[in-house]
């Protein structure tokens, strides 16, 4: 669950969804006879909807999530930049398998994917 402050109220995204399209630069480093590496930057656009609350006064504590008044639903649309690593591994010289590790910030989501991967050459 991804917590937020939106205009005094909580926006927690209990049940919320995330729309993103981005796009990303690499620059491969062959550090081997089968494996490159490479660094990423990029940017994107994210949609997120979720679910907003009321606040609560500063220094009370919430016994449980579910005590939260629900006053509707909230989307924002943000920009947002990627900064990352990944490394690619040929299996065979059309079949490669992949990680990748960036950092995606979005004002007050920010978050770290982890990606796996297959790819196919044509």
């Amino acid at each position: 669950m991804c917590n937020g402050y939106v205009a005094g109220y909580d926006f927690k995204a209990k049940g919320a969804s995330l729309f993103e399209v981005g796009a990303n630069v690499h620059y491969l480093f062959k550090i081997g006879e089968k494996i490159n590496v490479y660094p990423l930057a990029g940017i994107g656009y994210a949609n997120i909807k979720g679910v907003v609350t009321k606040s609560e006064p500063e220094g009370r504590t919430r016994e449980a999530d579910n005590d939260d008044e629900e006053i509707g639903s909230s989307s924002m649309n943000k920009f947002y930049y990627n900064l990352g690593a990944g490394a690619e591994y040929a299996i065979t010289d059309r079949f490669n398998i992949g990680v990748e590790v960036k950092w995606q910030g979005i004002k007050w989501f920010n978050r770290l994917p982890i990606s796996i991967g297959v790819s196919y050459k044509f």
